[in-house]
């Protein structure tokens, strides 16, 4: 989610708010949550509800749906500058490697 992609984005799916938001990215900020599997499952099924109800446009009706997925005990959250770091470092030393998983000890 690097600020290039964001801006790209705005230009090709957001071009009638394009005025309002602001090219420098001032008036816009990234954030990346990490939230318990049973919080995105929530989102994910009040996600489907709002778009079985055509609601994908209409923020305001969709929040009809906004209380069966309104716990948000965020795990950890990145910030701007934690976004740049990590589009920096992969930039430099290309996408990281898995880690291996460990080997349980036999009884």
């Amino acid at each position: 989610m690097s600020r290039t992609w964001i801006l790209d984005r705005i230009d090709k799916d957001f071009y009638r708010y394009k005025s309002q938001i602001s090219r420098g990215g001032s008036n816009y900020s990234r954030h990346v949550f990490l939230v318990s599997p049973l919080q995105a499952s929530e989102h994910i099924i009040a996600m489907e509800k709002i778009i079985q109800n055509g609601l994908v446009s209409n923020p305001v009706g969709a929040q009809k749906y906004a209380k069966e997925h309104n716990r948000h005990d965020v795990q950890r959250e990145f910030g701007e500058g934690d976004l740049d770091a990590a589009e920096a470092e992969y930039k430099t030393t290309g996408k990281p490697s898995r880690r291996k998983k460990s080997k349980k000890t036999k009884k």
